[in-house]
């Protein structure tokens, strides 16, 4: 999938949807980045004093990892189980 490419832009209070994207040595300032499930690409960023937002699948993964991360009786192993996950991708 191409993703839609934005290098060296800044954004200021805006909402940015992120999905299906990629952003390089972007700065985002008193922005809402809204983050939906699909395709990303961060790297170089500079994010200052923004919000962020979950939306459809997003979402529904994170509500499914904290009512699964606190069946957990450690929650730190559990967050390391997560960072494994993550760092295999």
């Amino acid at each position: 999938m191409k993703l839609e490419s934005h290098h060296e832009k800044t954004f200021e209070n805006e909402t940015i949807v992120l999905d299906n994207k990629e952003f390089e040595e972007c700065r985002f300032e008193n922005c809402t980045l809204v983050y939906g499930g699909g395709h990303l690409q961060l790297v170089g960023n500079e994010i200052i004093n923004c919000d962020i937002e979950f939306d459809d699948a997003a979402a529904r993964s994170l509500h499914f990892l904290i009512a699964i991360g606190e069946q957990y009786e450690d929650p730190e192993a559990f967050l390391d189980n997560v960072r494994a996950i993550i760092s295999q991708e």
